[in-house]
């Protein structure tokens, strides 16, 4: 997905607007997580070039191979849809979080990342 989304940012630079009117769906990042992230807007404000647009509760995620609930795997999971404005500098930062994490799930994120 992370490679689609480059892509797509080398295809066509992000114009940044003051409202959400005539947005490119293609340039909005959306985090699916199960459960909720307390504060996660304060993560996304700390890389430079992502924009917080809101966040979704839903309990409507379909289960998968990775998320699925061990007592009931068929079951829809309860989460959070998080919408983010983004940019080719925040998506190069967080495909780096992302390739470091898989390099190393013990790494220490900077302040104010952990969140990610």
């Amino acid at each position: 997905m992370f490679d689609q989304l480059q892509a797509t940012f080398n295809a066509r630079r992000v114009e940044i607007q003051q409202t959400t009117a005539g947005i490119d769906p293609e340039q909005v990042l959306v985090i699916e997580i199960i459960g909720s992230v307390d504060k996660f807007a304060n993560a996304v404000k700390r890389i430079e070039g992502l924009e917080w647009m809101g966040e979704i509760e839903t309990d409507e995620i379909t289960p998968d191979e990775d998320f699925y609930d061990e007592a009931n795997p068929q079951k829809n999971l309860n989460g959070r849809l998080y919408l983010v404005m983004t940019n080719q500098r925040a998506l190069d930062e967080m495909l780096s979080l992302w390739q470091r994490y898989q390099t190393d799930p013990d790494m220490q994120f900077k302040h104010g990342l952990t969140k990610f």
